[in-house]
């Protein structure tokens, strides 16, 4: 399963959960019908983030005060860049999946 929209989100993300994208507005369509057809007992809301210092403070502030806990499914090494990508493509990753920079 490829975590790309809410309701992709449904099996992992708790009632009360938000689906945060820092993505692009590509995803607003998705996330709108989301909100107008939610599924699963789901209430959906969400923000869209850009990726902008100013907003990424903002996102950073809420990870650091406990109020936002993103999923995480793996960190790779840099050495191991070809397996992280393999991990993303396969569908399976439940979370974000990250490059460890040494």
């Amino acid at each position: 399963m490829i975590l790309t929209s809410p309701r992709s989100c449904y099996p992992i993300l708790k009632k009360d959960g938000y689906f945060i994208s820092t993505n692009s507005p590509s995803v607003l369509p998705k996330m709108i019908l989301a909100k107008v057809l939610p599924a699963g007992g789901r209430k959906v809301d969400f923000l869209i983030v850009y990726s902008t210092i100013e907003h990424l403070d903002i996102l950073r502030g809420f990870i650091e005060s406990g109020q936002l806990k993103p999923i995480m499914d793996n960190a790779f090494k840099l050495e191991d860049i070809n397996a992280a990508y393999n991990r993303s493509k396969s569908g399976r990753a439940r979370g974000k999946i990250s490059i460890l920079l040494e």
